[in-house]
């Protein structure tokens, strides 16, 4: 609750003084948890005025992405503008020049754009679209991740069982191929995860851990 909606909840003077007063040191007590909570906001609003799907289902869909963002956070220790950073764009249509993932792209359903971390639910979005479309953007992230300089040693491994699994050397060696190069392991891995989400089914043994990592993540929003 934002510091308006708690005036216009609270009808009495003195209690709202009080609410003004608290708020701020609330707001200023955890950055990050404030960061994470803001970029749900962000991906709630942006799939709200997509208009691809229900309010209930935009609501599961921004909690799913709630949970990751939030977890990324923790995991490499990300400050408010590296959070602010991982959030993806998600629009209804794409620009002109984009280079794209995309699901369907006889049907129009969806693509990311890993350069500017853009999800687009297209005229034929279904209710597959978002997770495959989120599955992109979960492999970007973790890869942007794996390559920062401080990045933890655990999120460096994970990044390399997925580059041992497509047979790249290392996140420099990914971070360097195009995305025509990178095309390929990035809809297996969308597609093994979207599988995944609805059977329980890793593309492969050594993903399986990895996999259900992800799964445990975007569910604990729910526990």
């Amino acid at each position: 609750m934002t510091a308006a909606e708690a005036e216009a909840y609270v009808p009495d003077e003195h209690l709202r003084a009080e609410v003004e007063q608290l708020m701020p040191n609330i707001e200023q007590t955890d950055p990050r948890a404030h960061a994470v909570e803001q970029a749900k906001q962000t991906i709630a609003e942006a799939l709200a005025v997509a208009g691809r799907f229900t309010p209930t289902v935009n609501k599961h869909y921004a909690d799913l992405a709630h949970a990751f963002i939030r977890t990324q956070a923790e995991r490499n220790n990300l400050d408010a503008a590296g959070i602010a950073a991982m959030v993806p764009h998600v629009v209804s249509m794409l620009g002109e020049g984009m280079q794209t993932l995309d699901q369907s792209p006889e049907t129009a359903r969806g693509a990311f754009e890993p350069s500017s971390k853009t999800i687009a639910l297209l005229e034929h979005a279904d209710l597959s679209t978002f997770l495959h479309e989120s599955g992109h953007w979960f492999l970007h992230a973790t890869m942007e991740n794996a390559a920062h300089p401080n990045a933890p040693a655990d999120v460096k491994a994970d990044a390399q069982i997925l580059l041992d699994s497509y047979g790249v050397k290392d996140v420099e060696t990914w971070r360097a191929m195009t995305l025509d190069e990178q095309r390929q392991h990035h809809e297996t891995f969308a597609r093994g995860f979207e599988r995944y989400l609805r059977e329980g089914k890793a593309p492969t043994a050594e993903l399986q851990t990895m996999f259900s990592r992800f799964r445990s993540w975007l569910l604990s929003v729910y526990k």
